[in-house]
């Protein structure tokens, strides 16, 4: 990891060395709070199939996959901020997946309803 920040080129979302730094000290330091994250929405995901189906465990798996293609690229890309720049893409899934099971869940509720 110290060769990348000796051969910093600046990027625009890593203008200097201690920006990388930062950026990758930080990195290491979220990784056991979001693999925790990450277990904890799996287990709600599967506790919550018998009402949902398993289409959230697919997102799930979209999202765990984006996290792990994420962290490599970062591990081996010459600009690791790329890699990491993709991170925000598992929540957003996650917010995918509410979104579509209320909205079921919601014309479920109509359908009854009526």
């Amino acid at each position: 990891m110290e060769r990348r920040l000796t051969e910093h080129r600046p990027t625009w979302l890593c203008p200097d060395a201690a920006s990388r730094a930062r950026l990758l000290d930080m990195d290491e330091r979220l990784r056991r709070p979001r693999a925790a994250a990450l277990g904890l929405l799996g287990f709600g995901v599967a506790a919550a199939i018998p009402y949902l189906g398993w289409g959230p465990l697919g997102l799930l798996a979209c999202a765990v996959l984006a996290l792990l293609g994420a962290s490599r690229l970062a591990q081996h890309a010459p600009a690791p901020e790329y890699g990491l720049a993709t991170l925000p893409w598992p929540p957003l899934v996650s917010s995918a997946a509410t979104s579509r099971s209320s909205s079921a869940y919601a014309t479920s509720r109509m359908a009854h309803s009526a």
